[in-house]
């Protein structure tokens, strides 16, 4: 992107980038800066290593951030109507 090495969403494999995350220092590695990003996206202390080649790597990531969208749990309503309070005939009120 710009012509600077950058971790970015696309849509398809050999998409373009669609959504930047962050971009790289120069010289910086894209597959370890990447693994070390998912591996503090799941709270990891390291990763095994990948083979890197020439290629511009695209990773499926979407199964990784899926998990997490189980785990959002949306708060239950009570469904329980509510007794009105009744004032004593001799006109004090409960506390």
């Amino acid at each position: 992107m710009n012509s600077q090495p950058v971790i970015c969403t696309a849509s398809q494999v050999n998409g373009r980038c669609e959504g930047l995350i962050f971009t790289l220092k120069p010289g910086q590695d894209v597959i370890a800066t990447l693994n070390k990003l998912l591996a503090w996206r799941e709270g990891q202390a390291g990763v095994p290593s990948l083979s890197e080649s020439g290629a511009i790597p695209y990773i499926d990531v979407s199964g990784r951030l899926e998990n997490d969208s189980n785990s959002v749990t949306t708060p239950q309503l009570n469904s329980q109507p509510v007794a009105p309070q009744t004032t004593p005939s001799n006109g004090s009120r409960e506390l």
